[in-house]
């Protein structure tokens, strides 16, 4: 199963670089693969990922590449940090998610623990997200630069 990730990434990669695309839309694509990895609609990834890499002019090979940080190693770790944000914020503001969201579904205990979870969880999803992506985007801007420019001296 390692060796598949790794040459599917690997895949990817030289895809990229062989595709010519800016590294702009690249850096997009990848911010948005980043984003997108961190939340917890887990099995929706790589189809909103590839809506936000078109609506937002990324590279969506990029924007796949970049969804590999959530993996089977590392999803428990995310989501459990994505939870954890969300109740912190949730702490800090005074939100009271549960009341406001839960109010019509009193006789759903099942459905009523998992918005208990999954609505902290998205919260901290899209601050990790938002935090993550902007350097996610520079880093890899800078990189495929300096990547294409080298090519091009090589040529």
């Amino acid at each position: 199963m390692l060796e598949k990730s790794r040459a599917k990434l690997k895949f990817l990669y030289y895809k990229l670089i062989l595709d010519r695309e800016s590294p702009a839309r690249i850096a997009r694509g990848v911010a948005i693969g980043v984003f997108m990895s961190l939340s917890p609609l887990l099995g929706l990834h790589t189809i909103i990922i590839v809506i936000l890499a078109f609506l937002f002019r990324g590279s969506k090979t990029a924007g796949i590449l970049g969804s590999f940080i959530c993996n089977p190693l590392t999803i428990p770790v995310i989501l459990f940090v994505d939870y954890e944000v969300g109740i912190y914020v949730c702490k800090l503001f005074n939100m009271s998610y549960s009341q406001m969201l839960l109010s019509d579904f009193k006789h759903f205990d099942l459905l009523e623990q998992g918005l208990e979870i999954f609505i902290p969880a998205m919260i901290g999803s899209v601050i990790l997200g938002a935090v993550l992506s902007v350097p996610a985007y520079y880093l890899s801007k800078k990189y495929f630069t300096r990547i294409f420019n080298d090519r091009k001296h090589l040529s």
